[in-house]
């Protein structure tokens, strides 16, 4: 704040030093971490985040991992100095939501002991999973900027697999054909 004294000189207001707050990285794809790093004002006592997440254990400067993010979330450092609390700028954490470009398995009907290959490419994903007829099947994880792979299954029952990558889960069916026998 600035202003004009009565003997026509300028002044300026300069507030208490706000502690600083950055992170690693600003968007980040669902599931991964950052890590936010703050450093306190002169004479701080000590900084604590919002409900103690991530831990500070009250160091003054430091850093720390923000652990698996699902959704946009905003971050703001408050040091201490005797009476007085003082919050740093608030961040905000982008989170790219999952997408699916391909969940496939071909061919989806064969018969008992046939193969099928199972196809997967996802973008903005740290972490998904597969699950083949309920139990955990393939842990994927990304490896650059999405989660590609595929993998040939031997099918001897009706299978389903269940792509997990976030709150929703996009399952496909493999049907086995019936076999016939010729008399």
């Amino acid at each position: 704040m600035s202003g004009t004294a009565e003997n026509g000189r300028e002044f300026s207001v300069v507030g208490p030093p706000r502690p600083t707050l950055t992170a690693s990285n600003y968007t980040i794809d669902w599931g991964d971490t950052v890590t936010l790093t703050w450093g306190a004002f002169p004479d701080a006592g000590s900084c604590q985040f919002g409900g103690n997440t991530p831990p500070t254990s009250g160091a003054t400067t430091g850093n720390a991992p923000t652990g698996p993010l699902a959704n946009n979330t905003n971050y703001m450092v408050t040091c201490a100095s005797g009476m007085l609390s003082i919050d740093s700028l608030p961040i905000t954490i982008t989170v790219r939501q999952p997408f699916v470009n391909v969940f496939s398995a071909v061919p989806n009907r064969v018969a008992s002991g046939g193969k099928t290959t199972v196809k997967w490419d996802i973008s903005n994903a740290a972490t998904c999973t597969i699950t083949r007829n309920g139990d955990n099947w393939q842990p994927l994880t990304k490896s650059g900027t999405s989660i590609t792979g595929s993998i040939v299954d031997i099918v001897t029952i009706k299978t389903t697999y269940a792509l997990t990558c976030s709150p929703t889960t996009q399952p496909i069916v493999v049907n086995i054909v019936p076999s016939f026998i010729e008399f």
